[in-house]
């Protein structure tokens, strides 16, 4: 939703369901594509140069 809501997407066959809450999270986390090291290694991934993706931070 974009506005820091708990949110789970599910894929079934022929479907794709999505849960959220109705209540927005207090707790705001970095997701991984917000890191331009990781989404470029990602691009270049889906591209055929295969290697994992690398962060710019440590991750835990």
């Amino acid at each position: 939703m974009g506005d820091r809501r708990e949110e789970i997407i599910v894929s079934l066959p022929g479907e794709i369901r999505i849960y959220t809450t109705t209540i927005p999270t207090a707790r705001r986390r970095v997701t991984l594509l917000q890191d331009p090291l990781y989404r470029k290694d990602v691009a270049l991934q889906t591209m055929g140069y295969f290697y994992p993706p690398q962060l710019s931070y440590h991750f835990r």
